[in-house]
């Protein structure tokens, strides 16, 4: 029997918690017909850095909460928002041990002319399943079912991993799956089967 994952929404990179719940299902499904709502992490990720946890997020049109289903979502380009971000991957996480080996594709992805939110997640999605070698079944679906999102949760008990900042700060839970990815190279899908 297939366990499915109904309406999940799609973040943008997604923390640990939710590769985990993701890996372990037959078939996930993504809900794009809901509004977002301002705890949403569609549009956003935590990162640990040298100042300690920062939110790295991308600009919306009408910003979050507006009145559109998230498959209408457009992303603002008022700024350059993907230098941002590529900066703060850089800053954080240039001398994690595996930063080389992953940051080209995570940059194609990220930087892909995607307007809609959800194709910037798709992309962003389907680069990090390429990098932990997972083929995961899914389907992009309008339901009327409310969408679970995961908010990383800071407080997690989660076996410990070499983070850049570990001599400045205790072990920082649940973050981003580029932290995840960044320290710990090709034995992130172990780690995310077994934590």
């Amino acid at each position: 029997m297939n366990r499915v994952m109904n309406s999940y929404l799609l973040p943008f990179c997604g923390n640990i918690q939710f590769w985990k719940l993701v890996l372990k299902e037959d078939q996930v499904q993504f809900s794009l017909s809901r509004k977002l709502d301002k705890k949403s992490y569609a549009n956003r990720t935590i990162i640990a850095t040298a100042n300690g946890l920062q939110t790295l997020s991308i600009p919306l049109e009408g910003g979050r909460g507006s009145s559109i289903p998230y498959r209408e979502v457009l992303i603002s380009n008022q700024e350059n928002w993907r230098a941002k971000q590529l900066m703060a991957w850089q800053s954080a996480y240039s001398k994690s041990p595996f930063y080389e080996f992953y940051i080209d594709a995570l940059t194609k992805a990220l930087s892909s002319e995607k307007d809609s939110l959800t194709n910037l997640n798709l992309a962003m999605f389907k680069a990090f399943c390429k990098i932990l070698k997972v083929e995961i079944d899914f389907k992009i679906e309008d339901t009327s079912e409310i969408p679970i999102s995961f908010e990383p949760n800071v407080f997690a008990k989660m076996p410990s991993y070499p983070q850049v900042f570990r001599n400045k700060y205790a072990f920082q839970p649940d973050l981003s799956i580029l932290d995840l990815i960044f320290n710990l190279g090709n034995k992130s899908l172990r780690y995310l089967q077994e934590a």
